[in-house]
């Protein structure tokens, strides 16, 4: 169960956002419960969560404008139709967002693991919008910490990315105490060790350092690489899927984290950086359609959807349909 000060950290969603929904015609809108009316969110429901927040990505140096994708990626997913769901009464919960402007980073990352880690302990799946990666720190650590709380088997984390994301603070600013949003599973390895495992698919190599990567395999981190799928001899989607299969078991838990700009700029251009040969939603789609199917994708966080750099809200579209395959493959069964 949320506590009373969670919520007092949170702003609920607009209105607006609800698309109109029938009865011939049901809507994920049609679904979505907000959290100003109970602190009590069942079991095996999914609670959704936006961070507004692209200060981690301005620490990198990146183009701002992901503050604005929490708001654009429910706007695609709420007018999706939802009769493809398992569940015939399915509960989503959207808990609003976490504001950028009222705490600091530090806080603001503090908060947003505290909730994480007492959804997913209840057996409650959280689906994120952000905002910079450097959330997935914040998710990916509460998740886990939950996953100590319930001694589940070993956790899976799985990053769909251009970057490994691997660095440190001081590589952008030496003066500051602040996290961009490289830095998050470096951030992970060293708070948690081997207590899960971690994979990479899609990373890029103008995108990482020989050092990033050696830290990387040092690590244990496990790589799928864009060069090795486009390069294999097999098709995409199935050099994908194959590296999936590999790490899956059916009560496995697992965190997905997708950063935007994994994707080719030709379906993803609206992010912080993006480049034209990238990784293609015909290939990951249904790869990850199967292993969600076969596995326990537990919860979800889409990053870096920035839409004042989208065109024709194509990015934002993208990470909806994402966000979609989750609730309507695991998130709602």
């Amino acid at each position: 169960m949320l506590r009373k000060e969670h919520l007092n950290y949170l702003t609920p969603i607009d209105e607006e956002l609800l698309y109109p929904s029938s009865e011939e015609d049901p809507r994920v809108s049609c679904w979505v419960k907000k959290t100003e009316l109970s602190l009590a969110i069942s079991a095996n429901a999914v609670a959704i969560m936006g961070y507004p927040d692209d200060y981690g990505v301005q620490l990198n140096k990146g183009r701002t404008g992901a503050s604005l994708g929490p708001t654009e990626i429910r706007r695609a997913l709420y007018k999706m139709t939802a009769n493809v769901f398992q569940n015939e009464n399915p509960e989503i919960v959207d808990l609003g967002d976490l504001p950028m402007h009222e705490t600091s980073q530090k806080e603001r990352h503090a908060v947003a693991r505290e909730i994480i880690s007492s959804l997913v302990t209840q057996n409650t799946s959280c689906l994120t919008f952000g905002g910079g990666h450097d959330y997935a720190y914040s998710d990916v650590a509460g998740f886990l910490d939950a996953c100590k709380n319930l001694k589940t088997q070993k956790p899976l984390i799985i990053n769909i990315d251009a970057h490994l994301d691997v660095r440190t603070y001081s590589e952008v600013d030496k003066s500051s105490h602040n996290y961009n949003s490289g830095t998050p599973f470096r951030r992970i390895i060293e708070e948690f060790g081997d207590f899960s495992d971690m994979a990479v698919v899609g990373i890029q190599s103008q995108c990482n350092s020989r050092a990033h990567l050696r830290w990387a395999q040092d690590h244990g981190i496990r790589i799928l690489s864009l060069d090795e799928i486009l390069l294999g001899d097999q098709p995409a989607k199935v050099a994908i899927t194959q590296f999936f299969s590999g790490l899956l078991t059916q009560k496995r838990p697992v965190f997905l984290s997708v950063d935007i700009d994994g994707f080719s700029s030709a379906y993803a251009p609206g992010c912080s950086q993006s480049f034209p040969c990238g990784l293609s939603p015909q290939s990951v789609l249904p790869a990850l359609k199967i292993a969600m199917t076969r596995s326990s994708f537990s919860s979800m966080g889409i990053y870096e959807v920035s839409p004042p750099l989208d065109q024709d809200a194509r990015t934002s579209k993208l990470a909806a349909q994402i966000a979609h395959m989750f609730l309507s493959s695991s998130g709602l069964r």
